[in-house]
């Protein structure tokens, strides 16, 4: 909590405590809707282990038939859950289905614009707790609380649908509120970009961007619309 200094309340009765403005706020309620919001293990796990590899935390541990995590330790940060390949594992706070209904939801919104160019992006709710930036029109957000827990399916989802770009907020490794986050989210990005120029799109139209997407626009302007809703229309 942010406190009057001591040489101005000596000799005053003002309020020591400052309390918050809407940021710092956003910030401390997250704490608290994090807390026991972890990742839980479905009878489906294949127990590969993956998630032992590769949690930042060390929480997951082999049991005798799957994985156990226990939750009061688990971070949430999502990168198991990501990562799963047997998609056993879900998070409480935003489980798969709600993650992708959710994607569903923005993508729908957006299609229904008259907008030459149509942007999905996704941004960090702790980098950005007061809400998206202001990306212009064409510009669809979906709040994450860490990008680093998006999964490959909702990096290409959009594209199937003719969304022409998708746009990532990433923060910086040692500025990311989960350990790791940063690292897996740009591993997952270059599998997303191979899979887009795999199959025609172009990795292009899937980027990392700063807050301002006027270059990235520019970029898809040159591209022209996704082949997809150019079909449908």
């Amino acid at each position: 909590m942010p406190v009057l200094p001591i040489e101005k309340r000596v000799n005053s009765f003002a309020e020591v405590e400052l309390g918050y403005n809407l940021e710092q706020a956003l910030m401390e309620a997250q704490c608290c809707l994090n807390c026991g919001a972890g990742a839980l293990v479905a009878d489906n796990c294949a127990a590969c282990l993956s998630c032992v590899r590769i949690c930042p935390y060390g929480v997951p541990v082999p049991g005798k038939e799957k994985v156990e995590i226990d939750i009061s330790q688990c971070q949430a940060c999502g990168i198991c859950a990501s990562e799963c390949p047997a998609l056993a594992i879900n998070l409480k706070i935003e489980t798969r289905e709600e993650g992708h209904a959710a994607l569903k939801r923005v993508i729908d919104e957006a299609m229904q614009a008259a907008t030459e160019v149509l942007i999905i992006g996704f941004y960090c709710q702790y980098k950005l707790p007061a809400g998206p930036p202001d990306g212009g029109d064409g510009v669809y957000w979906l709040g994450k609380l860490c990008t680093g827990r998006l999964d490959i399916f909702q990096l290409i989802y959009p594209f199937e649908l003719g969304v022409d770009g998708v746009a990532v907020h990433m923060c910086k490794n040692d500025e990311c509120h989960f350990r790791d986050g940063s690292k897996w989210l740009l591993a997952r990005i270059e599998k997303a970009k191979k899979i887009l120029d795999e199959i025609g799109m172009g990795s292009n139209r899937l980027k990392i961007v700063p807050e301002d997407l006027s270059d990235f626009r520019k970029e898809l302007e040159a591209m022209g619309m996704n082949p997809v809703r150019k079909r449908s229309g």
